[in-house]
């Protein structure tokens, strides 16, 4: 498991002179907290790999705070599903979380667990409210304690799903080894149109 943390900016104003703003190409979406930035890459790569590269951007595999961002990563995935050759109306992408190390595999007592966001925790913590989504979208079964980080399934008729992915070492989604059809990033806005502080003589 490997999913890279968000860390709270803060940052200075320079005589109420600037504002917040996404990098070409980005949505941008208006948290609690701020205009929060995310792009969806359609290249495969297996979890940690796509972890690295939302990392060269400066920014992390997502959470997801809201119906709005929801909805808004379901219909960016949705026409590459139709691009694949020969290939199932559903399609799979990373999104940013983890099972907490209460409910891990091998735990002696992980009968708590019941619920997504008991088990699960995002990995994004420009977020607020994170288990609204989980609690809604997330499907979990406590029988599979090894799955351990998230993806979000899109099908093509009928909308999505959050997922975990699992070890090799049983069937189905191996964070080390699947790549699906691409990976989410997100990153609080940039600052920009800062007024300098230096001055001329």
């Amino acid at each position: 498991m490997s999913f890279l943390q968000a860390k709270t900016p803060t940052w200075q104003s320079i005589n109420d002179k600037f504002e917040f703003a996404c990098p070409d190409g980005w949505q941008s979406f208006n948290r609690a907290r701020g205009t929060y930035c995310m792009k969806f890459f359609n290249v495969s790569y297996p979890q940690y790999i796509a972890a690295a590269q939302c990392a060269l951007s400066d920014a992390y595999l997502p959470g997801i705070e809201s119906e709005t961002e929801w909805t808004w990563m379901y219909n960016t995935i949705r026409p590459y599903i139709r691009q694949i050759p020969n290939g199932p109306d559903r399609g799979y992408f990373w999104v940013g979380g983890a099972r907490i190390p209460a409910c891990s595999y091998n735990m002696s007592d992980s009968a708590w667990c019941t619920k997504p966001s008991d088990a699960f925790i995002w990995g994004d913590y420009y977020l607020t409210g994170p288990a609204t989504i989980l609690d809604k979208y997330l499907i979990l079964s406590n029988t599979d304690q090894i799955q351990n980080t998230i993806i979000m399934r899109v099908n093509y008729a009928d909308g999505g799903q959050l997922m975990y992915s699992v070890s090799p070492t049983l069937s189905g989604v191996d964070e080390t080894n699947f790549t699906p059809i691409g990976y989410m990033c997100g990153k609080p806005a940039d600052i920009v149109g800062l007024k300098s502080t230096c001055s001329t003589s």
